[in-house]
């Protein structure tokens, strides 16, 4: 309880501060007020002696500040530029690069396909190569056996058919050596 009145004490006081302090800034702001509406006075007095008729300074400084704007565009449009520019510029060194990369590249995958293309005709002459011995390896050795006897006989064959031949060549010389050409009819 004591808490509150205490509390309460110091609210009292702070509130009596408080108009203390409005009742003060109010007198400050009249004093202002007055002080202005003279400076003012003294302002239309001058724009009076020295233009003839009072300047809306307000406009004068609307004019100004459009200036200032436009100004502060221009430096802006030109910051934004410069920077646009500095960007691009970095963009076509960025795309000249990876065209460089993409380039190096693409000769090492040519080589790379090179070497392939290379690899595997060697390995279909290498595969050829071993079919073809792979017959004469893995043939049955009696099928061989008779292929070369059949072969065998098939020259002795033409031989006596050759020899044949041959004897009646031989006998048809010799009827023409003893000029007997009843054998060659």
């Amino acid at each position: 309880m004591q808490e509150l009145d205490e509390e309460r004490a110091a609210l009292r006081q702070q509130q009596s501060e408080l108009r203390r302090q409005a009742h003060q800034l109010q007198a400050d702001k009249a004093a202002k007020q007055g002080h202005l509406a003279e400076l003012s006075a003294k302002c239309r007095d001058v724009q009076l002696l020295k233009f003839g008729q009072v300047i809306d300074v307000s406009l004068l400084d609307m004019i100004g500040v459009r200036n200032r704007a436009a100004d502060e565009l221009r430096q802006a449009l030109k910051h934004q530029a410069s920077a646009g520019t500095r960007a691009l510029a970095e963009w076509d060194a960025a795309i000249a690069a990876k065209r460089r990369e993409l380039l190096a590249l693409s000769r090492e995958n040519t080589s790379a396909l090179s070497t392939v293309t290379e690899v595997t005709r060697t390995q279909r002459d290498l595969e050829a190569a071993v079919m073809a011995g792979r017959s004469a390896l893995w043939s049955d050795p009696l099928d061989a056996r008779r292929a070369a006897v059949a072969e065998r006989d098939k020259l002795v064959a033409t031989i006596n058919s050759r020899a044949g031949h041959l004897d009646s060549l031989l006998g048809q010389i010799a009827a023409l050596k003893r000029k007997d050409t009843s054998v060659c009819s």
